[in-house]
């Protein structure tokens, strides 16, 4: 192969080439189709999430509650309302069996995952487009006070 050959190759790979007809539509409309198509399967990954959280969430509530019945700490509660003289009177006493009671492990683990359900809930409506705004901090009201 000569010079002149090698040259004429070089000249030739330099020229541009044209894309076929049509290509940056198709391009644009795939990537169109691969967004909603990803937008879709987050959508059902975060319904699929917050069901199974919302489950979860009801599961240790309720058993929450079970526990404040099994220990006692309702019935410690309800002496207020019935005997409301007999807490006052023995305060001290009556809030820290109020405290020996209360089933902190359950009331926590129900509370974070109630809270794990609500950010969930809320990033899935806002994935479907709704616009989520639970307050507002510059003006100290609620989100549809203003």
């Amino acid at each position: 192969m000569g010079r002149d050959e090698i040259d004429g190759l070089f000249d030739a790979l330099a020229r541009p080439v044209d894309p076929p007809e049509g290509l940056s539509e198709r391009v644009i409309e795939a990537v169109r189709r691969a967004e909603n198509l990803r937008r879709r399967r987050v959508a059902v990954l975060h319904a699929v999430l917050f069901s199974a959280l919302s489950i979860f969430a009801m599961w240790f509530a309720t058993g929450a509650v079970e526990e404040m019945a099994r220990t006692g700490f309702i019935h410690m509660v309800s002496i207020l309302w019935t005997d409301s003289g007999i807490a006052v009177a023995n305060l001290g006493d009556w809030i820290m069996a109020l405290a020996e009671t209360l089933p902190l492990s359950q009331i926590a683990l129900s509370a974070v995952l109630i809270y794990a359900t609500a950010i969930v809930g809320i990033r899935l409506l806002r994935e479907t487009g709704i616009r989520v705004q639970i307050w507002r901090w510059r003006s100290g009201l609620p989100a549809g006070v203003m």
